[in-house]
C-alpha cells in the first residue's frame, strides 16, 4: 500500500482504518462494500487512542461512514486533515456514492485542512470541466467559495511539458508547483502525494512548504521507478 510506505519513508509511522472491502485487478473493478459503522468507529477509536498527528482520507464510500468519521474528528479540532477524494479506481469502480459527494461539498469541505482531487474529481465536485489552466484555476476558487480552507487541484493530466499541480488557499494566496514530467503509467500517485502531505503536516510543516515536500518526494520517487 502506497499509503503505508509513503509515511514510513517520510519518518512516520501509520495507521489504517479500512472503510470498505473491494475486489478489483487493475483492468477491471468487480465489487466495493462499505464497512459497517461499528467497525469504523472501533479502528478510529484504536488509531485515536494513539494521539495521531496528522490524518488522510482516502476512500469514504458513503454519507453514513462520512458521520462517523466526522464525530470522531470533533474531538481533535486541531488535527491536520488532508482528504484525497477517490471517487473511483482506475478500474472503473465507483468508490464514493453520489449522497457522500453531496455531503462532503455542502458539509465537510470547510472541516478539511487540504483537499487535493485530480482533475475528474474537481468537475464532479465543481462542476467545471478542467482542460487547461484557467479552467483549474476557476474549479481552485469554486472549491473555496464551497468552504474548503486550501484546495491542491492535479494537473498532471493537463496537456503540459511539466506536471504542474494549483494550490489555493481561503487566505487568498495561490500558486501553481511544477515539477519534470516524468512518462510512464503509474498508479497511485495521487495516494502518495496526500500521504507525503499530511505526513509533512504531522511533522509541523506549513502547508505550503508540505505541498512542495511532497511534490518533489513524488516525482523523485516516479523518476526512481523509471530510472
Amino acid at each position: 500500500m502506497v499509503d503505508g510506505e509513503t509515511v514510513r519513508h517520510l519518518g512516520g509511522t501509520p495507521r489504517f482504518a479500512v472503510t470498505a472491502l473491494t475486489a478489483q485487478t487493475d483492468e477491471v473493478g468487480f465489487f466495493s462494500e462499505p464497512v459497517s459503522s461499528p467497525v469504523l468507529e472501533a479502528q478510529l477509536e484504536a488509531i485515536f487512542s494513539g494521539a495521531p498527528q496528522a490524518m488522510k482520507i482516502g476512500m469514504l464510500p458513503s454519507r453514513k461512514l462520512g458521520g462517523v468519521l466526522a464525530n470522531a474528528l470533533q474531538a481533535f479540532p486541531d488535527l491536520p486533515v488532508v482528504l484525497d477524494p477517490v471517487l473511483a479506481s482506475s478500474s472503473g469502480l465507483s468508490l464514493m456514492d453520489e449522497e457522500c459527494i453531496g455531503w462532503v461539498r455542502d458539509e465537510f469541505m470547510s472541516h478539511l485542512t487540504l483537499v487535493t482531487p485530480n482533475l475528474e474529481e474537481a468537475r464532479q465536485f465543481t462542476g467545471i470541466q478542467c482542460d487547461s489552466r484557467d479552467d483549474v484555476e476557476r474549479a481552485g476558487e469554486a472549491f473555496i467559495s464551497l468552504g474548503a480552507r486550501a484546495v491542491l487541484v492535479k494537473g498532471g493530466h493537463l496537456p503540459s511539458d511539466t506536471a504542474a499541480d494549483y494550490l489555493i488557499t481561503s487566505q487568498g494566496n495561490s500558486n501553481w508547483i511544477e515539477s519534470p514530467r516524468v512518462d510512464g503509467a503509474f498508479r497511485g500517485t495521487g495516494c502518495r502525494l496526500s500521504s507525503a502531505v499530511a505526513t509533512r503536516l504531522g511533522k509541523g510543516a506549513d502547508l505550503s512548504d508540505a505541498v512542495a515536500a511532497a511534490k518533489g518526494y513524488l516525482t523523485d520517487c516516479l523518476q526512481q521507478r523509471t530510472g
